[in-house]
């Protein structure tokens, strides 16, 4: 996980104190100013049950984190890989998919959640009547 700027950030921070997860480097955050740009890569469920269910743990303990760290924040983006295609459009074979990891009913309900708590999708929000998104790589504004 890295964040490559032209602009040197005022502070860097890696991980978000997930102990056990933050060693896997999904997280890099950086301040300019009085933004904070979130760089996450979200875990992948597809080798199994096991890692499956750490995907869910670690997706309900990110948005907690990112609740708290909004307040703090205002000026909050979020960017990186999902793993997780939230609509139909998002992902090239729906139907096929549906019992796959990154498109399953509860990383659905969970990215529903997530938009619903504030967040903006960049990608939806400044593309009128996308074809196909960006499967699960995007930005998010608070």
């Amino acid at each position: 996980m890295a964040i490559f700027s032209k602009i040197k950030a005022d502070k860097v921070e890696y991980g978000c104190g997930f102990p056990g997860t933050d060693d896997e480097g999904r997280v890099v955050q950086v301040d300019f100013g009085d933004i904070r740009l979130i760089n996450a890569y979200f875990p992948s469920g597809t080798s199994g049950d096991e890692r499956q269910s750490f995907k869910y743990g670690w997706l309900d303990d990110f948005l907690k984190y990112l609740n708290k760290l909004k307040k703090k924040y205002p000026k909050l983006v979020l960017c990186g890989d999902y793993n997780i295609a939230h609509q139909e459009i998002d992902i090239h074979d729906p139907k096929g998919n549906k019992n796959s990891s990154g498109f399953l009913p509860a990383e659905r309900e969970w990215m529903t959640a997530f938009l619903k708590s504030g967040w903006i999708d960049t990608f939806v929000n400044f593309i009128q009547n996308p074809i196909v998104t960006a499967g699960g790589v995007s930005a998010f504004l608070r």
